[in-house]
């Protein structure tokens, strides 16, 4: 099954793209959903600033970009990315504003591949490389669209640095009232009303997420209509209803990987641990591995919290071991 959003849909919000930033329902949802998630990516740009690097962040169904322009200013860039060509051309009118963040990349395009040209590459010097991955993925009012959100949310963990997190919001599904969200005009293109909350945390575990956590970030007032009452009448007036919005967080396993290499001197081993970052291609963390017949009288120490049982591999041999998350680099030295 896909995770391409309904085509009808995606008719729908080209349509309404030049008026969607004069719905109140969408910009106190978009509000709100930047004053829950704010702390978390202030949070991630003061570790960030610690390395002397900014955060970099996904969104996709970033819509006209209403919190694409309020994160902006908290990161060093954001890839903003909508299936809807109206609603990216909305947005890159906004980037050419004065005053609008300048650190805000539109594309239009249904992301199913982390490794997608359309992406930036991870180094701007070897365009051709892999894509550039990011320290954190959003998305707003998109889950309830998607009709698969498995390979949706594998595609996000792809996009994801080790360590990086995703923060995912949307409206809860919390029983038959839930379809209410949507008037029965806009049903088309709508593949689930809202996002039960166990279903969620258990299928982001299933892909491959940690530390993942579901919770209820707010409440939206939202006036519904078109709905029977509970009478089963229609009075033709508005209602207010509450609707519960989650967040779903995790992260992308920190990994690391461990490059051992025996020579035909039988007491030389380099070991070579490195964070991955891309993987391929004779890479690690996009530096070239060590060709370790020069350097076969040379060894890496290395302290590890987890460290499991070694097996030496056969002369020429090379494989990889995963070990723990918490590491130290020490100084090298000589056999």
């Amino acid at each position: 099954m896909s995770n391409a959003p309904n085509t009808a849909g995606n008719e729908r919000f080209n349509a309404e793209a030049a008026n969607w930033d004069n719905n109140p329902s969408v910009q106190e949802a978009t509000r709100l959903a930047y004053e829950t998630l704010r702390p978390l990516i202030e949070n991630l740009s003061e570790k960030q600033a610690t390395t002397g690097t900014g955060v970099d962040v996904l969104e996709v169904g970033c819509g006209t970009g209403l919190l694409s322009v309020r994160v902006a200013p908290l990161v060093r860039e954001i890839v903003a990315v909508d299936t809807a060509e109206g609603m990216i051309e909305m947005l890159k009118a906004k980037t050419t504003l004065p005053g609008s963040p300048r650190n805000i990349v539109p594309i239009c395009k249904l992301l199913e591949d982390p490794e997608d040209p359309v992406l930036p590459p991870s180094d701007e010097k070897h365009p051709t490389a892999g894509r550039r991955k990011f320290d954190l993925a959003l998305s707003h009012l998109v889950l309830h669209h998607i009709p698969d959100l498995r390979p949706f949310l594998q595609m996000l963990l792809g996009c994801l640095k080790p360590g990086g997190r995703i923060a995912l919001t949307d409206f809860e599904d919390f029983g038959p009232e839930a379809i209410k969200f949507h008037p029965k005009s806009k049903l088309e293109g709508v593949e689930r009303h809202g996002i039960p909350r166990q279903w969620i945390e258990d299928l982001l575990k299933e892909v491959g997420f940690e530390q993942v956590k579901v919770w209820v970030g707010w409440k939206l007032d939202k006036d519904v209509e078109g709905w029977e009452d509970d009478n089963g009448s229609h009075d033709g007036g508005k209602k207010t209803m509450q609707f519960p919005f989650l967040v779903c967080e995790g992260s992308n396993p920190l990994r690391l990987l461990c490059f051992v290499s025996w020579s035909v001197a039988p007491n030389s081993v380099l070991v070579w641990m490195s964070q991955i970052i891309h993987i391929g291609h004779g890479t690690i963390s996009n530096r070239r591995i060590v060709d370790t017949t020069e350097v076969c009288a040379s060894v890496l120490s290395i302290i590890i919290r987890k460290n499991p049982h070694l097996h030496v591999p056969q002369p020429g041999q090379c494989y990889a071991l995963s070990w723990g998350y918490e590491f130290i680099w020490l100084t090298p030295t000589l056999y």
